[in-house]
């Protein structure tokens, strides 16, 4: 193996670990559930949406539903949103599911789909009371027990420093992170090039490659829009090309890097969601090249960069 594609494949095992471990689920859970039905709907009224609701619910004999000394509730909601049938579905606490209905049909089919998602995504939240749990086992226990799956797709615009300047690069990225409530970890591979330079005695940045792992914390829980912050670390692939006394100089490096992230989600109760963000990364150490004019007498660059951009996630 090439030692610097090295790095990359250990990285790439820690953060298929990673994924492997949070992704696991947990153990299927036997404890009653306490049932909570609202419909603001004329033609579904409240008794009928109970009905659907125990009809589902009686096909999973692990949650019988019983009227106390439950330690959770499942919260179903049917209100109308600008016209059309909204339906969420969760388990107190959690970040519902929610979905559009065009009838009377589809909420009973979106019933059957998200009920035994909820059950199946928070087992031992139904078994224990999570209040008695430490900080950090809450945090694992949104990761790990509730946690679901968000893929996410980003465009983005990087700024990079170099010896001569800021390099400007478009880019995109692809992502997966997993969690519940405020807290999420993940993976995310990304990268960014720019045309080459013809300016006398300029180096720029033509390719960046990365591979980050990291975790956010959201400031909201249950709101559809919400803030939040994040960091991590990752291995970054850097290219810089220039022309220096009309001769053409290339070099490649590969740098450990922490990052920030600061950004906002949006729509983040529904099935798709929204995303503006900003990423500062630090090298902790710089570029090297001792064979190359590029970097002046010291053959060094340090190369922190920002990253800004939209992504979508599903």
């Amino acid at each position: 193996m090439h030692p610097a594609v090295r790095p990359f494949f250990l990285l790439a095992l820690l953060a298929a670990g990673l994924v492997s471990a949070v992704a696991r689920p947990g153990r299927a859970a036997r404890n009653p559930i306490c049932l909570s039905v609202t419909s603001e709907v004329d033609a579904i009224p409240q008794d009928e949406l109970a009905r659907m609701a125990r009809s589902i619910l009686a096909h999973h004999p692990a949650f019988p539903v019983v009227e106390d000394h439950c330690d959770t509730t499942l919260e179903i909601d049917l209100f109308l949103f600008s016209g059309t049938l909204q339906l969420t579905i969760r388990a107190r606490g959690e970040v519902p599911l929610r979905y559009s209905c065009r009838d009377g049909a589809d909420v009973k089919y979106r019933l059957e789909q998200g009920i035994p998602e909820v059950l199946r995504s928070a087992p031992v939240y139904l078994q224990k009371n999570i209040s008695q749990y430490s900080r950090a086992e809450r945090a694992r226990h949104a990761v790990v027990v509730t946690g679901h799956n968000i893929f996410r797709l980003e465009l983005m615009q990087a700024a990079v420093r170099g010896e001569h300047g800021v390099s400007f690069a478009p880019g995109a990225a692809f992502g997966f992170t997993r969690g519940s409530r405020r807290i999420r970890v993940g993976a995310r591979v990304h990268a960014v090039g720019a045309k080459e330079t013809e300016a006398e005695g300029d180096s720029r940045l033509r390719l960046g490659v990365g591979l980050d792992a990291g975790a956010t914390f959201e400031f909201n829980e249950n709101r559809p829009v919400s803030g939040y912050v994040g960091g991590g670390a990752g291995l970054s692939f850097l290219r810089f090309e220039g022309r220096i006394d009309s001769n053409a100089y290339a070099t490649n490096d590969v740098l450990f890097q922490v990052f920030a992230r600061i950004g906002v989600r949006m729509l983040r109760l529904t099935d798709f969601d929204l995303d503006l963000f900003a990423c500062g990364y630090l090298p902790v150490h710089p570029v090297r090249d001792p064979e190359s004019p590029m970097f002046g007498d010291n053959h060094i660059t340090f190369t922190p960069s920002v990253q800004m951009g939209i992504g979508v996630g599903f």
